[in-house]
C-alpha cells in the first residue's frame, strides 16, 4: 500500500460521485480534529478522517475529509470494520485500495448525511453497497 494518498488530486471526481446523492460541499483539510477546535465544533477523535456535519443555521451539509489518508489511517479504520464482524473478509479486501477506500469514505458520510439515525454500520454497508452496485472508481 501506499504511504499517503492525497485527496487533493480526487477532489473534483468527489464531488462529481457526491452530487448523485445528495447536495453537499466536500472541504479537504489537513487536520479534521485541528479544523474542528478552530472553527469551536466538538471533536473527540484527533485521529478522525472524515466527518459530517450540518450547518443548523441552513441546514446545509459539509463532508471534511482529510488532506492525505496514510497507510496508517487506512489501516486503522479497516481494522476496526475487520474487528466489528459486520463485513466478510471478501467484503473488507474490495475497500483496501485506497482509492476505492476513499469512495467508502465518502459515501458512509454521506449516508449519515442522508440518514442521521443511521448507525456506523448501517453507513458501512450502505457505502459498500453502492460501490459494488454501481462499480464506482476514481481516475
Amino acid at each position: 500500500m501506499e504511504e499517503n494518498l492525497c485527496v487533493l488530486n480526487y477532489v473534483d471526481q468527489l464531488r462529481n460521485l457526491s452530487s448523485r446523492y445528495i447536495q453537499v460541499e466536500i472541504e479537504i483539510v489537513p487536520n479534521i480534529f485541528k479544523w474542528c477546535e478552530e472553527k469551536g465544533v466538538s471533536e473527540d477523535h484527533p485521529f478522525r478522517i472524515a466527518k459530517a456535519l450540518k450547518n443548523l443555521e441552513n441546514g446545509r451539509y459539509l463532508i471534511l475529509i482529510n488532506q492525505y489518508l496514510t497507510s496508517e489511517n487506512i489501516s486503522s479504520v479497516l481494522t476496526g470494520i475487520e474487528h466489528s464482524n459486520y463485513f466478510s473478509i471478501d467484503q473488507i479486501k474490495k475497500i483496501t485500495d485506497q482509492k476505492i477506500f476513499l469512495i467508502h469514505l465518502l459515501l458512509h458520510e454521506i449516508s449519515h448525511v442522508l440518514d442521521e439515525t443511521r448507525t456506523e454500520e448501517q453507513c458501512d454497508h450502505w457505502a459498500l453497497n453502492q460501490i459494488e452496485t454501481n462499480q464506482l472508481t476514481l481516475d
